[in-house]
């Protein structure tokens, strides 16, 4: 399948160029690197650009016959949009819209947004155990396949919505505890007031996902997410760019 990822260079949207790469898809990123890295995409794949320019929309989706697109590039932090409402209004709404108009005049009919739990509001009511948020933590990989299985299962004209997570939460305070398990390092703690807008307590229902797509989580503990996250930044402590001296 020839797919463009919008936001495709950040965390999870590269992550998941890899894995179609990986299993013979056609890949295309388009990023303005705001907070992607251009060293996580190949080079090829690239190009830089806005998600709210038309133009540049619709020659990518023409020039490459594109026939899938995956967005990755809301912006997703619950503090900044209540700061700052017009800002998420503009790119998460009106850009998001004008990314539709660009695949409808290209005859684009297949499309993946990828979310957030900070979507769902708050809950009436969640005192968490030890005071700080709970969130249903998944590894990188296992959204990445998540995304593949909800690009391969959609048809024109119909619509799903699934849930991607573990089902089981965790407090900040028993992440920050398994970082020192895994790192035998300890980790300064300082404790602040809650941010405007975030919810206590998020955890999936991915029952959805499982009958829909096929798909579960691969990786259900904390430490096991952790290690990997901690391995990574052992051998590349420079980020992108001692990986890329690596290879």
């Amino acid at each position: 399948m020839r797919v463009l990822e919008v936001g495709g260079a950040g965390y999870i949207g590269s992550h998941t160029v890899r894995l179609l790469n990986h299993i013979g898809h056609e890949v295309w990123v388009i990023d303005n690197l705001s907070t992607g890295h251009a060293q996580s995409v190949p080079h090829e794949q690239l190009i830089f650009g806005e998600m709210s320019d038309g133009l540049l929309l619709e020659s990518v989706l023409r020039d490459n016959r594109i026939e899938a697109v995956i967005h990755f590039a809301a912006f997703t932090c619950v503090g900044e949009s209540v700061q700052d409402p017009a800002k998420y209004y503009q790119n998460n709404i009106s850009a998001t819209l004008g990314l539709f108009e660009s695949m409808r005049k290209c005859s684009v009919a297949k499309f993946v947004f990828s979310s957030t739990t900070a979507t769902y509001g708050l809950p009436e009511k969640v005192p968490t155990p030890d005071g700080t948020c709970i969130r249903d933590y998944i590894h990188v990989e296992d959204l990445a396949t998540a995304h593949l299985a909800a690009l391969e299962k959609l048809e024109p004209g119909k619509v799903l919505q699934v849930n991607l997570g573990t089902g089981v939460g965790n407090s900040v305070l028993e992440v920050i505890e398994a970082c020192q398990r895994t790192s035998g390092h300890p980790i300064p703690v300082v404790m602040s007031p809650r941010r405007s807008g975030d919810s206590a307590e998020l955890v999936a229902d991915c029952t959805l996902a499982k009958s829909l797509l096929g798909w579960e989580a691969t990786y259900k503990r904390i430490d096991q997410i952790v290690e990997t996250a901690w391995n990574w930044h052992r051998s590349c402590p420079r980020g992108y760019a001692s990986e890329a001296r690596s290879t």
